[in-house]
């Protein structure tokens, strides 16, 4: 077994449990081999950490990459990107974050920046996409949707108001989508995600 097939295996492990209860032995002995074996790949658990993170992000490049790949329109791509995020963070414990914020803040931050910048610009390239086929507003300021979006995202995975099964709803991803959607559109827009709803999201 090689250490980058070691890692996605870790990876489900830390995304059904958590980071800090997942100990090396149980890793060893949920990979069937010796601990002494594991730590010929991995020199302590923060560097298994590091690969944990590098790992995560690597799979969310992939993802996205292959949503662009299909050439949807705006506000098809904007669903399936929302969608897809939605997904990986339903299929996160609860504890992840939190045990990376408290436990690992030199890998939550590498984590934090990336989700952070890969959010900025996807909405920044979306909105040009939306304004080109004339789904967007003209007048809309870029930088500024692409810091709300990270507000929002950011607030919501770490408000005492809203919990993570309230985020990751399909009414509230729904309902957030097309909060978004109708603030940014114009009519041509407007009518393109009445379409859509009705056609191919039955909302």
């Amino acid at each position: 077994m090689d250490k980058q097939s070691i890692v996605h295996k870790v990876c489900d492990l830390y995304h059904k449990y958590g980071i800090k209860s997942v100990t090396m032995s149980d890793i060893a002995n949920y990979l069937g081999m010796s601990k002494k074996t594991l730590y010929t790949f991995f020199k302590d658990k923060e560097d298994l950490v590091d690969h944990y993170v590098e790992c995560d992000i690597e799979m969310f490049n992939n993802e996205f990459e292959s949503i662009f790949a299909k050439n949807f329109d705006a506000i098809d791509e904007l669903f399936a990107i929302n969608r897809m995020v939605q997904g990986k963070i339903q299929g996160l414990a609860h504890a992840v974050l939190f045990d990376l914020k408290k436990y690992y803040p030199k890998q939550y931050r590498r984590f934090a920046d990336y989700r952070r910048q890969r959010v900025m610009a996807n909405v920044r390239a979306n909105i040009k996409k939306g304004k080109a086929a004339g789904l967007y507003r003209a007048e809309i300021d870029e930088e500024l949707m692409c810091k709300l979006h990270v507000v929002r995202l950011e607030g919501m995975l770490t408000s005492e108001v809203f919990t993570l099964d309230d985020f990751t709803s399909d009414e509230a991803f729904f309902n957030i989508m097309l909060y978004h959607v109708r603030g940014v559109a114009t009519e041509q827009g407007i009518r393109a995600l009445e379409e859509k709803r009705k056609e191919k999201w039955n909302i």
